[in-house]
């Protein structure tokens, strides 16, 4: 599976579950009439009326229902990005590994801007996948309540 496809699809996942948190903590605005505007109210209705009262939302069971659903979604996704990038981070060491007898000579050889070339790819790799291990992992801890380290260990749901 292409990593990119799978960040933008967590990434989404995200976005949706953030957009129905925030539908479900807002209170339900009323809905205006667009077609016919309503006449102003007299000064005598005003006075006898009580100002209307604004209630929290009564969270239903389909909407919560469907936050789990999202939930559960974007926690596998997110199992997947992990699986990934550990994958991603072995084969790197495997190919690091292989190129042993390649830096060895080298080394010997006096080339060292080539060596030095190999050992920048190998420590940028590093780099990257360290780093996008550390901002799934922020990112459930803030967004799902869990650490990424439940979540490889097969928790978090």
């Amino acid at each position: 599976m292409d990593l990119k496809l799978l960040l933008t699809t967590a990434h989404k996942e995200a976005t949706n579950l953030h957009v129905r948190q925030t539908l479900l903590s807002k209170p339900s605005a009323p809905t205006a009439s667009l077609s016919t505007p309503s006449p102003p109210p007299s000064a005598a209705s005003t006075a006898k009326s009580t100002p209307p009262t604004v209630s929290a939302p009564q969270d239903s069971p389909a909407r919560e229902a469907a936050l789990d659903a999202a939930r559960t979604s974007l926690t596998a996704t997110l199992k997947t990005l992990l699986t990934l990038l550990t994958l991603i981070d072995t084969q790197r060491e495997e190919w690091w590994a292989s190129k042993k007898e390649t830096r060895r000579k080298w080394a010997e050889e006096g080339a060292q801007q080539k060596l030095t070339g190999l050992q920048v790819m190998n420590l940028k790799a590093a780099d990257m996948i360290g780093d996008r291990r550390a901002k799934v992992g922020v990112f459930c801890r803030w967004n799902l309540d869990v650490g990424s380290e439940s979540l490889e260990d097969g928790g978090g749901e």
